[in-house]
């Protein structure tokens, strides 16, 4: 992480507090990092992302591998000082190239589906939100370019079992992790009794 403005504390009631970077963020450079690999032909160690916010953030890489028309890379989730259950899960992402000229998002090991309405997605598809879904996508097409396709894979093994949480349901989502937040990094201090999300969500 060498984002000047990332590094700097946030102050909260006088207290410095360690920025972190969201399961989105994770979910981004791991799908950026796979497409680069698959198109490159070998192995990257270190990604960087611009957060919807704006913040740069350089991440290590790990579990690189790419063989033939597919990658998969995963990023360590890494909560700063303010932690949910998702700190220090390994998010992954596998890329695999074709030929329809369509990026195609899924959720694998780990990810929840929407099971009802009125979270903003389609009932039956990946708990995924809108905005790191578009960044995974956006992320995708830079590196494989305008024409090709790619069917994008969103997965976190530790994921199910994280969810498992007195307080997990009643997101409208299956048992796994689920992408929600839209900034990319994490700058603030959540009001935790207040907090209207799993501790397992994907932010």
């Amino acid at each position: 992480m060498s984002d000047q403005t990332f590094d700097a504390p946030v102050w909260h009631h006088g207290k410095a507090l360690r920025k972190g970077y969201t399961t989105g963020s994770c979910a981004t450079a791991a799908a950026k990092v796979a497409a680069l690999m698959v198109m490159r032909q070998h192995l990257i160690h270190q990604v960087s992302i611009v957060t919807p916010s704006g913040v740069t953030l350089c991440l290590n890489v790990e579990s690189p591998h790419v063989e033939g028309q597919q990658a998969v890379a995963a990023i360590r989730k890494d909560g700063g000082d303010d932690v949910d259950a998702t700190h220090g899960m390994l998010i992954f992402a596998r890329v695999t190239l074709n030929d329809s000229g369509e990026i195609s998002l899924q959720g694998g090991e780990g990810i929840g589906t929407v099971t009802r309405k009125g979270i903003g997605l389609p009932t039956g598809s990946p708990a995924i939100n809108r905005t790191p879904r578009h960044t995974i996508e956006t992320a995708v097409r830079e590196a494989i370019g305008p024409t090709r396709g790619a069917q994008v894979e969103i997965f976190a093994p530790e994921g199910v079992l994280r969810a498992q949480k007195p307080i997990t349901p009643g997101w409208g989502s299956s048992a796994g992790s689920r992408l929600s937040a839209p900034r990319g990094s994490l700058p603030r201090c959540r009001k935790r009794a207040g907090s209207a999300r799993s501790p397992s969500s994907w932010r």
